[in-house]
């Protein structure tokens, strides 16, 4: 039979579930479309930091209102926490976006506001090993925001794992039922109650299999998220 999976503390998920929004795009007929899940990682005076994946942007701009990067224009995006019809929107800004094909699958937004927001932690996925427990709180489906169980099933991909566009080597590999919507998704170590990684997608989706049982999910390690930030403040990206 298959091993249950303890469910994390109540505290720790009600923190990620408070950090945890929803990024949306609008289209030209102001209608506005689910792109990924985004958490709140950390704080600068009013100024917040999300961060999310590459691709939830790439083959959508073309349909999201503003032109991004070309003369400096923003794509149209908003972040919500709200689940019910009266949702309150915060206008989100990218501050940087990676390449995938380089291993950097990553999205990170700004959030200027008053408000006062929950911010998950960044830990360590090197203190994690294979079967430690995990969580994530994703956006999938279109549902709202919902959380997921599971373990570490392989700490790095120690082998290119590529598609179109995707490098996926030295990510996280996840036990984690996870589907549409959910990257950019938050993966929390019960361990360290912190953020270890970042919902990328998953192998079998990625290599065109019909997944049995739970998919083996895929995050980017929050190791990269900081060398992609170092990349930039140096100038190198």
């Amino acid at each position: 039979s298959r091993p249950s999976v303890a469910a994390p503390d109540r505290a720790l998920v009600a923190r990620a579930l408070a950090a945890t929004a929803l990024l949306y795009g609008q289209l030209a007929d102001g209608t506005l479309q689910l792109l990924c899940t985004t958490p709140v990682v950390e704080r600068k005076d009013d100024m917040y930091l999300f961060v999310a994946v590459a691709h939830c942007l790439q083959g959508r701009l073309g349909a999201i209102i503003g032109i991004f990067p070309a003369h400096g224009q923003q794509p149209a995006l908003y972040v919500t926490f709200d689940g019910g019809p009266d949702k309150r929107f915060y206008r989100a800004y990218v501050a940087a976006i990676g390449a995938p094909d380089r291993g950097d699958d990553l999205l990170i937004l700004m959030v200027r506001t008053a408000d006062l927001l929950v911010v998950m932690p960044l830990g360590d996925e090197s203190r994690d090993d294979v079967a430690d427990e995990v969580f994530a709180v994703t956006g999938q489906n279109g549902i709202g925001r919902q959380v997921v169980v599971g373990t570490v099933s392989l700490r790095l991909l120690d082998r290119p794992v590529i598609g179109p566009g995707v490098n996926w080597q030295g990510y996280l590999v996840l036990q984690l039922p996870i589907g549409p919507a959910a990257s950019g998704a938050a993966v929390v170590s019960v361990q360290q109650g912190q953020v270890i990684g970042f919902v990328v997608g998953t192998i079998q989706a990625m290599m065109g299999m019909i997944p049995v049982g739970s998919p083996s999910a895929v995050a980017v390690p929050v190791s990269r998220l900081k060398l992609f930030r170092e990349a930039i403040e140096r100038g190198a990206y």
